[in-house]
């Protein structure tokens, strides 16, 4: 096995499948088919793109040689959770900020390059999600690898 496919495999343990629909369950290695039945369903992790909004549609990458977002990624660009005067944004407003996002999720939050995704990870936490990764590598690492599918658009 290459290391390309063995980190493909890994990320995909850790993350599950891109194109794995929601409420399917993740067959543990050597699992039948029929091991599904007795195992309960569980939702696909959910990736957050802390990128600007620009650059997770695929409109302009002003530094990875793709341009796009990971497939099933939704967009939460990380300056939603700072006020107009740069602060962090506290309590009901943070809560405000990730409405969209379901509390019961595993979050997967990525960007370029793992640093702006911080933000987020960190207002996730605070704002109650209990359930939130970072993909340290993010859309840096992910197109480094010619096999991954890219999506563009909202």
């Amino acid at each position: 096995m290459s290391a390309e496919a063995s980190l493909v495999e890994g990320l995909e343990a850790a993350f599950g499948a891109v194109d794995e629909p929601v409420g399917s369950s993740v067959r543990a290695a050597g699992d039948s088919p029929a091991a599904d039945s007795e195992r309960p369903a569980e939702a696909a992790p959910l990736l957050l793109d802390s990128r600007e909004p620009r650059r997770y549609a695929g409109l302009e990458e002003p530094i990875d040689q793709k341009a796009g977002h990971i497939p099933g990624a939704v967009n939460q660009f990380w300056k939603g959770v700072l006020e107009d005067q740069g602060r962090w944004k506290t309590g009901d407003a943070l809560a405000a900020a990730f409405s969209n996002i379901p509390r019961d999720r595993e979050l997967i939050v990525y960007c370029g390059s793992g640093v702006t995704a911080c933000p987020n990870v960190l207002a996730l936490q605070a704002a109650g999600y209990s359930n939130v990764k970072l993909y340290a590598g993010s859309w840096s690492d992910w197109i480094s690898y010619s096999d991954n599918p890219v999506a563009a658009g909202d």
